[in-house]
């Protein structure tokens, strides 16, 4: 039997323990990454808690479905990309190099 969650305030009262639990690890990962790209682009290093907090409630108010993915670890994306793009030798390795050097780091 499938157990679907209710909605509105009976689903935050019946589900209160299990969101706090995932606000506090998916914070344990978000404002430590938002504060290293912040850093890493040269802003100051309280941009990048208040990027994550403003994104995160932002998000959570227009996300499209009851099970969504956001935060700055998009920005990843595209510094992986920009990765393959500069290591790119043209022997066709290029995305080996990226994975050693995210296993390295």
């Amino acid at each position: 039997m499938e157990f679907i969650p209710k909605t509105g305030i009976k689903g935050l009262i019946e589900n209160w323990q299990a969101d706090v639990i995932a606000a506090i690890s998916v914070s344990l990962i978000a404002l430590p990454l938002s504060l290293g790209i912040a850093l890493a682009a040269g802003a100051p290093a309280m941009a990048g808690i208040l990027s994550a907090i403003v994104g995160g409630v932002v998000t959570t108010l227009y996300r499209g479905g009851h099970v969504s993915v956001n935060g700055p670890a998009k920005g990843v994306i595209a510094v992986i990309l920009f990765g393959i793009t500069v290591m790119d030798d043209g022997s066709g390795q290029a995305f080996n190099y990226v994975l050693a050097a995210i296993v390295v780091s």
